[in-house]
C-alpha cells in the first residue's frame, strides 16, 4: 500500500475502496468516522411530499432506481399522508414477466404524517432488486406521476410467495432505502 500524506488528494473508485486500502494511512494523521459495512447501496426514489396519496391494501413495487449493489438495507425513508399503524417494506426480484417475489422484508410502525426515517433495519438486497411496500389499513403514502418506469402493484399482501403484478406507468412512491455491501 502506498503512503498517503496529510492533505493529499486520493483518487479511488469508491468510498468502500478507500476504507479497505487507505484507512491505515489516514489513521496515522487523523480520525475518520467510517460507516459500518462497505460501499453504499440505494434503492427506490426520494421520500418527499408528493401531490397524491396511495391507499392501503395494495402491495406496490417501485420500478425506478433498483438496488445498485448487493448487501443489506439498513435505513428506509417514507413520506406518509397521515398516520399508519403498521407497514411492510422489503426487497423484491422479478421471477419472469410480471411476476415478483419478496427477497426480504421488515415490518415497521407506527408511522406519522410526513417524513419518517427508520434506521436499524436489516433487509437483504441483491443488485437489481426493487423496493416494495404494503400497509393493510390506515392512512396513505405519498406518490405522484413523475417517474419514467412507474410501479407494479398487487391488490393484497404480496409479501409471501410469487405474485403477478399490474403495471402503473409513471407513478413514483415516496419510499427510499439505503444500506451497504
Amino acid at each position: 500500500m502506498a503512503e498517503v500524506s496529510q492533505g493529499a488528494t486520493v483518487a479511488v473508485a469508491s468510498i468502500g475502496q478507500l476504507a479497505k486500502t487507505a484507512v491505515a494511512s489516514i489513521g496515522q494523521w487523523g480520525t475518520v468516522a467510517w460507516p459500518a459495512g462497505g460501499d453504499p447501496i440505494d434503492i427506490g426514489l426520494a421520500a418527499t411530499n408528493r401531490a397524491s396519496n396511495a391507499a392501503a391494501g395494495i402491495t406496490r413495487l417501485q420500478l425506478d432506481n433498483p438496488a445498485n449493489d448487493s448487501g443489506t438495507i439498513t435505513a428506509i425513508d417514507i413520506y406518509c399522508g397521515g398516520a399508519i399503524t403498521s407497514l411492510k417494506v422489503g426487497t423484491f426480484y422479478n421471477t419472469g414477466g410480471n411476476n415478483y417475489a419478496e427477497r426480504d422484508s421488515a415490518s415497521i410502525g407506527p408511522l406519522s404524517a410526513g417524513l419518517n426515517e427508520i434506521t436499524g433495519l436489516s433487509i437483504d438486497v441483491q443488485s437489481g432488486d426493487i423496493l416494495g411496500t404494503y400497509w393493510p389499513s390506515g392512512s396513505t403514502v405519498d406518490y405522484d406521476t413523475s417517474a419514467s418506469s412507474g410501479i407494479v402493484y398487487y391488490v393484497g399482501d404480496g409479501f409471501s410467495g410469487t405474485q403477478t403484478y399490474i403495471l402503473a406507468s409513471g407513478l413514483t412512491m415516496s419510499v427510499y432505502g439505503e444500506g451497504s455491501t
